[in-house]
């Protein structure tokens, strides 16, 4: 379904209406062919669906003064639609999506309603591939407040030029308690186990993009995600 918003006449459309689908680059709007693509139903997305459907089964079950509680700090947290317009959140739909970041890093607890807080980047000095040490490592990655996680996510080997990765590219691998000092962390383990062995010569040169962002244990709000692309060096 295509979303159009309205000035004059038509301002932006996205999305798609019959076999076109509308959109903006830097350069400006463009159309294309509209393209369905296979559902694979993979095993990520079936674990995707379950996180999913336990958060939205976890609110449910909460007692009605604990509802109400939600309901009443949904409007709190912001949520932008594709043109940057704020939507605002059901007291079920802001529970469920909290619930499900926590879900992801495994954290089972369920969140409490409160008012949102401010989250900042990350800020750290990037990645090392090495084929060379066998490893992946986090170059001085931040320390954390013991009330948060650092979520970990990265993308397979891709060409050097690549500079797009699409969100469905980019696959949690772990979430860090950094709440010691900061420093360098090894994340090759979590990496090969959702990628398998990179560490090759064949795969010398090519690309990988790890994104790092705080979730805050409290009330799973996570803060903005901050990347790092490296080559793959011998």
């Amino acid at each position: 379904m295509a979303k159009i918003k309205f000035g004059a006449i038509v301002t932006d459309i996205r999305g798609s209406i019959d076999s076109v689908t509308y959109s903006r680059s830097r350069y400006g709007a463009y159309a294309r062919k509209k393209v369905t693509p296979v559902n694979p139903n993979t095993n990520r997305q079936s674990d995707v669906r379950a996180m999913f459907g336990a958060a939205s089964s976890a609110f449910r079950s909460l007692g009605k003064s604990t509802i109400d509680a939600w309901n009443a700090v949904a409007p709190e947290y912001q949520r932008s639609n594709i043109f940057g317009d704020n939507l605002p959140l059901s007291g079920a739909t802001l529970f469920t999506k909290l619930k499900t970041q926590l879900i992801n890093i495994g954290v089972t607890t369920n969140p409490a309603a409160v008012n949102p807080v401010t989250i900042p980047d990350v800020v750290w000095d990037g990645v090392v591939a090495d084929v060379s040490t066998g490893t992946i490592v986090l170059i001085n990655l931040p320390a954390t407040s013991a009330g948060q996680k650092i979520a970990v996510y990265a993308s397979p080997p891709v060409s050097p030029g690549k500079s797009f990765f699409p969100k469905s590219s980019m696959r949690l691998i772990g979430a860090k308690d950094v709440s010691g000092a900061a420093g360098d962390f090894d994340i090759t383990g979590n990496y090969e186990d959702v990628f398998g062995d990179v560490l090759l010569t064949a795969f010398v040169g090519q690309k990988i993009r790890v994104a790092c962002k705080y979730v805050n244990l409290e009330n799973g709000q996570a803060g903005p995600m901050a990347n790092s692309d490296t080559l793959i060096q011998a």
